[in-house]
C-alpha cells in the first residue's frame, strides 16, 4: 500500500502503478481510495496537505507575477524576432502555470463542479425570487420604474412598459 501511494503521490496513473507493482489496477485504485481516505481522516496531514497547497498556490502567484513584470519588461524592448519568441515563452509559462495551479486545486476538491453547479442554482433560485418581489410587491409608480429596468435588463417584456419617470 505504501509502495502504491508513493507512486500515486508522483502522479502515476492507477494503470501505472499495477504495471511497475505487478499487480492488479483495481488493487491499485482501491489501495489509492483507502489511503486517501486514511489521509483525509488524519486531521495533521490535512492540515500539512492545507498548508502545502496554501504555499503551492502563493508561489504560482509569485512566478506568474515575475512572469508577467518579465512580459511588460520584453514588451518595452525593441520588437523583433527574438523578443517576438521570448514574448511568446513568457506568456506560455504564465498559461503553464496557472493550468498547473487549477489542476492542483482541482485535484484538492476545490474547484468542484457539482458545488459550483449547486451554487449556481441557488444563485438562479434567489435572483427569481427577487425579480418576483419586485414584480409584485412595489407600490404602483415604483413598479412601473421597475417593470421598464427590468425589461431592458432581462429582455423579456415585464408587463406594461412605461418610459422612465424623473422623480
Amino acid at each position: 500500500m505504501a509502495e502504491v501511494w508513493d507512486l500515486h503521490l508522483k502522479n502515476k496513473s492507477p494503470r501505472a502503478i499495477a504495471g511497475a507493482l505487478g499487480c492488479k489496477m483495481v488493487d491499485a485504485s482501491r489501495a489509492i481510495e483507502q489511503m486517501q481516505a486514511i489521509v483525509r481522516d488524519d486531521l495533521e496531514s490535512r492540515d500539512a496537505a492545507k498548508d502545502y497547497l496554501n504555499d503551492m498556490v502563493k508561489r504560482y502567484e509569485f512566478l506568474m507575477a515575475e512572469a508577467q513584470s518579465n512580459l511588460e519588461d520584453l514588451q518595452a524592448l525593441t520588437f523583433d524576432e527574438k523578443v517576438s519568441a521570448q514574448i511568446n515563452a513568457t506568456l506560455k509559462n504564465i498559461a503553464d502555470f496557472d493550468a498547473k495551479r487549477v489542476d492542483a486545486l482541482q485535484k484538492a476538491g476545490l474547484y468542484d463542479q457539482g458545488g459550483l453547479g449547486d451554487e449556481l442554482a441557488e444563485r438562479e433560485e434567489r435572483e427569481q425570487q427577487i425579480i418576483q418581489i419586485l414584480r409584485n410587491d412595489l407600490c404602483p409608480m415604483c413598479a412601473a420604474v421597475v417593470r421598464d429596468k427590468l425589461t431592458k435588463l432581462t429582455g423579456i417584456v415585464e408587463g406594461e412598459v412605461v418610459a422612465e419617470h424623473v422623480v
